[in-house]
């Protein structure tokens, strides 16, 4: 069980690109957030014989909120007109979820001939109320206009899903084997939404924004897989067949959504495990993702009275293809490691916002859309090595990677790519006896691109540098004290913030049996912790800055209930 009371603080300022123009987006909220969280988790394993297995999970949650808060919004536009809005609401809620899950595994006297058998269900039940007080002041060509709304909002939300898998492996020779297995799932969903306008001492309901919606979602698999053993190799070469089906109903439109969809999902996975230390592997995956509900549903939302977002029910699910390969080597004689890794993606039509700009009102519209492809590839390398003479050890890892895809601003396609690439060095101590000792550098880097405005490009660089030490000292005492200081760079809209963070703990082993702890530890001692963050993607570039808990002092008692 746990619960919290957060005050939230939050001031967010975001430039938008339209075509060669440029609006800035300014937001301040101000919340009070109560969350309680109630949870149960149980297992059960039980052996019938020794080649045959149940496991049975249990996983229970009970959530409630009540959150209470203003949020202002203000777009200012290059022809010096803006659009602000200003809402007041409370919101209650609670949910209840629950999944079992359940796993059979049998074993037998042929060696490697296996069955195993998976299921589960899900269940979701979320209620939620919001009253608001929305004033919304916007201009249409050079005449002001205000609007003045008070509204209760209701939220119900329920879903269940059943899955059931089996999968039978059968070996063909010592060296390579068969594996088969037949899936289907199964999901229902319903959603109701409901907006009542109060108009003088009455509550009625906007048919407008209301909706009801209900789904199914089902797919049934068969999938067959080649595992196949050379020497030190392992080859896996595998394909899924899938048909799912996609019904859905709602309240705004007579016409259901009926989808059905097949496909063919390859996967192949290659290892080379030359010994313990040393081994590279390579693996290709397909995956295929359906469009949420809340995507789906063709009714406005209007959170945001500035940025209305509707529903697409016309989406058709993503098709998606990852390859990735790693490698990794450790030298115990010389103390070195080498690891690197590289993957590549790419997704056929991708699910993006696009947005619309009303040229009168100025007034924002998203909506979910397929695009072409989305394509990117991430990688890293890491190396570690010893300095005998100096007894330290070094430790580098550097990674970059890129994403390109397509959106669409007032039906304007919009090629943006985005890089993020950075460095981590770390330095410390071979001998940890008495001294633990280290010292580094962190930097990431942000970069955007984008074609309907190249000179709005932007690059964020955040870098740390950091510092630790921890002093094993006698009669059981302990010491250690780290700091950082980190620099931001590339502000719109801002300063480039900057700010050191101390943190420090003494502690003492207090019972005779060596087994009990007390520390003292204070936090950030110079009260400087900001929760700054900056990042840019598709035609939009956000910096936000959220209050965070700053200095403060823990006293914590440690007991190991068994002897390590």
């Amino acid at each position: 069980a746990n619960n919290s009371n957060t005050d939230i603080v939050r001031s967010t300022n975001t430039t938008n690109f339209i075509n060669d123009e440029a609006f800035t987006s300014q937001s301040l909220e101000d919340q009070n957030q109560i969350l309680q969280n109630y949870r149960l988790n149980a297992k059960l394993q039980h052996e019938f014989t020794e080649k045959s297995r149940l496991d049975l999970k249990l996983t229970g949650i009970y959530s409630g909120n009540n959150d209470r808060g203003i949020t202002t919004d203000n777009n200012v536009f290059a022809n010096g007109k803006n659009n602000t809005a200003e809402n007041i609401f409370t919101d209650e809620g609670f949910g209840l979820n629950g999944q079992l899950d359940a796993n059979y595994r049998q074993k037998f006297k042929k060696k490697g001939r296996s069955m195993n058998i998976d299921g589960s269900f899900y269940m979701l039940n979320n209620e939620g109320d919001r009253n608001t007080r929305i004033q919304r002041d916007i201009v249409v060509d050079t005449l002001p206009i205000s609007t003045n709304l008070v509204q209760l909002q209701t939220d119900f939300n329920d879903k269940k899903e059943y899955v059931a898998k089996a999968t039978w492996t059968e070996p063909l020779n010592r060296k390579m084997f068969l594996i088969i297995d037949i899936g289907t799932f199964y999901q229902t969903q319903s959603k109701d939404k409901s907006f009542f306008d109060s108009v003088g001492n009455q509550s009625i309901k906007n048919q407008f924004l209301s909706n009801a919606f209900k789904s199914e979602y089902s797919f049934n698999q068969v999938g067959a897989k080649i595992n196949y053993k050379y020497k030190k190799n392992l080859f896996v070469l595998g394909v899924d067949g899938q048909l799912s089906r996609l019904k859905g109903t709602t309240s705004a439109s007579e016409t259901p959504i009926l989808r059905d969809f097949s496909i063919l999902l390859p996967n192949f996975y290659w290892k080379n495990q030359v010994s313990m230390s040393n081994r590279m592997e390579m693996r290709y995956t397909t995956t295929f993702t359906e469009p949420s509900l809340d995507q789906l549903q063709p009714v406005v939302n209007n959170a945001n009275p500035l940025n209305i977002y509707e529903g697409n029910p016309n989406l058709i699910p993503e098709y998606s293809h990852s390859i990735s390969y790693g490698y990794f080597k450790y030298d115990a004689f010389n103390y070195t490691n080498f690891n690197a890794n590289i993957s590549l993606y790419g997704t056929e039509n991708k699910i993006v916002n696009a947005q619309y700009i009303d040229s009168v009102t100025n007034l924002r519209r998203s909506t979910p859309i397929n695009t072409a492809s989305n394509l990117g590839a991430q990688g890293s390398v890491g190396y570690g090595f010893r300095i005998k003479p100096l007894k330290t050890s070094v430790n580098i890892r550097v990674n970059g990677g890129v994403g390109n895809g397509i959106n669409f601003v007032n039906d304007v396609e919009n090629d943006f790519t985005t890089y993020d690439y950075g460095v981590n060095l770390r330095i410390g101590n071979i001998k940890k006896e008495v001294f633990d000792i280290a010292a580094g550098v962190k930097m990431n880097v942000n970069e955007n691109t984008f074609s309907l405005n190249p000179e709005a490009n932007t690059q964020y660089i955040n870098t740390s540098i950091f510092g630790e030490i921890n002093i094993e000292l006698k009669n059981k005492w302990n010491f250690g004290a780290d700091a950082s200081q980190n620099f931001y760079q590339g502000s719109l809209n801002n300063d480039n913030p900057s700010f050191l963070i101390l943190n420090a703990y003494v502690s003492k082993t207090v019972t005779k049996n060596q087994r009990g702890d007390l520390e003292l530890s204070v936090s950030d001692i110079l009260n400087q912790r900001t929760g700054v963050n900056f990042y840019g993607q598709q035609n939009y570039f956000v910096e936000s800055n959220v209050n965070v808990l700053r200095r403060y002092v823990m006293l914590s008692f440690k007991y190991k209930i068994i002897k390590i």
